[in-house]
């Protein structure tokens, strides 16, 4: 995915993200490198607490 501006060899990212559209609902999908983010649980928190800060509600698939 290329995303403007991040140079990926700098950016040392850790994370996969797949958004996808449907009516008008958006899924968004999250992996992470248990190294850098922890179990599952601790990257939802760090997903659902980022998402809301873009005033956007998350519901977690569990």
């Amino acid at each position: 995915m290329n995303v403007p501006g991040v140079v990926v060899e700098r950016a040392r990212l850790r994370a996969s993200l797949c958004l996808t559209r449907t009516g008008d609902r958006v899924a968004l999908a999250v992996t992470g490198i248990p190294d850098d983010f922890g179990d599952s649980d601790a990257l939802r928190r760090l997903v659902i607490s980022e998402l809301a800060a873009w005033g956007l509600r998350a519901e977690p698939w569990l």
